[in-house]
């Protein structure tokens, strides 16, 4: 296998990798999409933004978590659902997955990231295909360090949403 350089000439993945190769190479993008994925889950861009006493003050963090059933066909569904419930309700939709070809079955994930325009709010939705089951939680963060806009709103109507659409709430 080979790729084209910046100076239009071919080199094997090799050198991309180290010297290790089209598994390397497999492994090296592996390791950035999970490294890339991490990065957007926003607690963790929020541990070092304000100093521990703003997240104390205004109570940042994961507020509310539930879980629902969803049949195999719907998990692409879903999110298509997310991306238009996000553009209803004015929220900024983003997302990201991660693919495991070395598992068997080959293991993927999805998160899908709702927001408030504000940025004060995140909502989380976690889907494997591993399992039926998808994982929502609610968590709020400021990055002026500050108190945040009230998170509960949103958490009702995605309540609904849910069980508008049919999925059975399990926890």
């Amino acid at each position: 296998m080979h790729v084209i350089n910046s100076n239009g000439r071919p080199h094997p993945v090799r050198e991309f990798a180290g010297g290790a190769g089209v598994k390397g190479w497999r492994w090296s993008m592996l390791a950035a999409t999970v490294v890339f994925a991490v990065s957007l889950t926003h607690v963790d861009a929020t541990t070092t933004v304000c100093p521990e006493r703003a997240w104390k003050h205004f109570a940042y963090g994961e507020k509310r978590k539930i879980q629902f059933v969803f049949t195999g066909n719907q998990r692409a569904a879903l999110t298509k659902e997310l991306v238009a419930y996000a553009s209803r309700k004015q929220l900024v939709y983003g997302g990201a997955g991660l693919t495991d070809p070395s598992k068997s079955p080959v293991y993927n994930s999805n998160t899908d990231i709702l927001q408030s325009r504000s940025l004060d709010i995140a909502i989380r939705v976690h889907t494997t295909n591993l399992t039926h089951i998808a994982t929502a939680d609610i968590s709020t963060f400021s990055f002026s360090c500050t108190a945040t806009e009230d998170w509960r709103p949103y958490w009702r109507d995605l309540l609904r949403f849910i069980g508008a659409k049919g999925y059975k709430q399990i926890r």
